[in-house]
């Protein structure tokens, strides 16, 4: 069976399976479907009971009926709280249960039935992404050849060579302990240099205790959690996945802690080692190397301003820290642009456009007073005053990410065409020194 850009096959080893009908190229639409069934998940937050919105930060009513079930609000449009659930339960008197316990109200989870037929591996083919009426897209990650499988990715710590599992020996203090047979859970580990065996059971018991300390340490203290990291790295390879869900924990709450030097170069650091790993785990289109990117080139913007600000670095050299935060912005906006426009990273890739023309517009000021000025120790305070409305501007621009722009995100091949606009920029800059060097040896003659 065939339809547009995959087809489904038969066979013994995966029953029904889906293979690309024709060759696909990355980027390129492979199949969008709206569910089939919702149902509820585990963990999350409290949805409205009408239309499945979150509730987390919204107020909410009891339904006047049934005086039990949860509405976003008098207003609300959803339609999923029908007269059968309002008849059952009337009599039941457990909203400060419901309430109480946002667990029981779990947020939903869609069953697609064509995306069901995805083969799954380690390093999947890929790239799915749910708007927020629930609607499934499916992009190639990375070119697909016809007749190929289209793979989903799941999570499998133990292999792709990453060290995602791998704990730091305790016996030899040089090997790492790895899995002697990846596909048998049951399998002993071993020391890559001494070759001590472990079982499993103690690898096992070792996992759930760092797994533990993740769980109960403070997310809102910033040192218990750089703590917690410097004595799981005692026993975790710095690429295991325990340590990079807890880097990502410490990078979420570097985001709202104050942007100050010192918090700024160490959120580069962990976006930095993360980005590292996700290459290996997501080698095309990734969601998380997008965030994770965007994340980044914030940090190094705010660090530069404040380098130059504080009279570290010159107009020059912040020109090229300014022009190396450019380049994983770019590279955030090609994979958001995949997201649906009405998603949270469909309204981040609005706001990264946003902070893109931002930042080029910075470059471009201070490369123009450069050009025509030429001297900077006579004009640092112009060049200064020039610093301050751009961070202004970047200030903005955060507002604009914290309240999740919606217009439209612009066409992918637009927005690609626009960001080539400034390829050139790179030679904007060797003019830039070129001409104060020559106004500079003119003033000394």
């Amino acid at each position: 069976m065939t339809k547009g850009n995959y087809k489904i096959l038969k066979n013994s080893t995966f029953g029904r399976y889906m293979v690309a009908g024709k060759s696909i190229k990355a980027g390129e639409l492979i199949l969008s479907e709206k569910p089939t069934l919702l149902g509820p998940q585990l963990d999350g937050p409290m949805i409205c009971f009408n239309c499945c919105r979150h509730l987390r930060n919204v107020k909410y009513i009891f339904c006047e009926k049934c005086k039990t079930a949860v509405i976003c609000g008098p207003k609300c449009t959803g339609y999923l709280h029908n007269p059968e659930e309002c008849s059952a339960l009337k009599d039941t008197n457990i909203n400060e249960v419901l309430v109480e316990n946002d667990q029981i109200i779990f947020p939903l989870r869609c069953l697609y039935l064509e995306a069901a037929l995805m083969a799954h591996d380690c390093v999947g083919n890929a790239h799915l992404s749910v708007d927020d009426d629930f609607v499934l897209t499916i992009h190639a990650s990375v070119d697909i050849s016809e007749n190929s499988l289209i793979f989903f990715n799941y999570a499998n710590v133990l292999q792709l060579g990453t060290d995602l599992s791998s704990l730091k020996c305790h016996k030899c203090r040089k090997g790492l302990i790895r899995s002697k047979e990846i596909e048998n859970v049951k399998s002993d580990w071993e020391c890559s240099a001494c070759k001590h065996l472990f079982r499993c059971c103690l690898i096992n018991s070792t996992t759930r205790e760092g797994q533990r300390r993740i769980e109960e340490v403070d997310p809102t203290n910033i040192t218990e959690l750089e703590n917690l990291l410097k004595k799981m790295l005692q026993t975790f390879h710095p690429n295991n996945y325990l340590i990079l869900e807890l880097q990502q924990n410490m990078l979420g709450l570097y985001v709202r802690l104050p942007h100050n030097k010192k918090n700024l170069t160490r959120k580069i650091t962990l976006c930095q080692r993360m980005l590292e790993v996700f290459a290996k785990l997501e080698p095309g289109l990734s969601r998380i190397k997008a965030i994770t990117l965007h994340e980044l080139q914030s940090a190094l913007v705010d660090l530069a301003h404040k380098q130059y600000r504080d009279k570290e670095i010159n107009a020059e050299e912040l020109i090229v820290k300014l022009l190396t935060a450019e380049t994983p912005l770019k590279e955030a906006i090609k994979h958001l642009l995949y997201e649906p426009s009405k998603s949270p990273e469909g309204r981040l890739a609005q706001t990264a456009l946003s902070e893109l023309k931002v930042l080029r517009m910075s470059i471009n000021d201070i490369q123009r007073d450069l050009l025509s000025i030429g001297s900077e120790p006579k004009n640092n305070r112009k060049l200064s005053n020039k610093m301050k409305n751009n961070e202004i501007k970047s200030g903005v621009s955060n507002k604009m990410k914290n309240n999740e722009i919606k217009s439209g995100v612009s066409s992918v091949t637009n927005v690609q065409k626009d960001i080539e606009i400034q390829n050139n920029v790179n030679n904007l800059v060797s003019t830039v020194k070129k001409s104060s060097r020559r106004k500079r040896n003119k003033n000394k003659k």
